[in-house]
């Protein structure tokens, strides 16, 4: 099954509780798709995940960690991987799929 998961923790949070929240919370994205098709006879995807890290300081001085994972069902075409990352840093994770030809800005 498709997921997203976000975690955004100031840098200064201790490591062993910000992986705690992270490994809690990426599991749950995880499991939610073994869980939803446990009567099937065979589990659904994910076909592709990925994670992120990105590190930013605000204007008040304040820095901030955040972390995104993404996982793909791939209902039909090639999976695009994600969270996906530009040359400038930025960071993009979407769900769902865009059919027809449809053109995205």
């Amino acid at each position: 099954m498709c997921g997203i998961a976000a975690l955004l923790c100031r840098s200064d949070a201790p490591a062993t509780l910000q992986v705690d929240l992270w490994t809690r919370l990426i599991s749950s994205v995880r499991d939610r798709g073994a869980l939803a098709v446990s009567c099937a006879a065979e589990s659904l995807g994910p076909d592709a995940h990925g994670e992120a890290l990105h590190d930013f300081t605000t204007s008040d001085g304040t820095t901030w960690t955040l972390r995104l994972y993404a996982s793909v069902l791939a209902l039909r075409g090639p999976t695009t991987p994600q969270p996906l990352r530009r040359p400038d840093g930025s960071l993009f994770a979407w769900n769902g799929e865009v059919f027809g030809g449809m053109s995205v800005r």
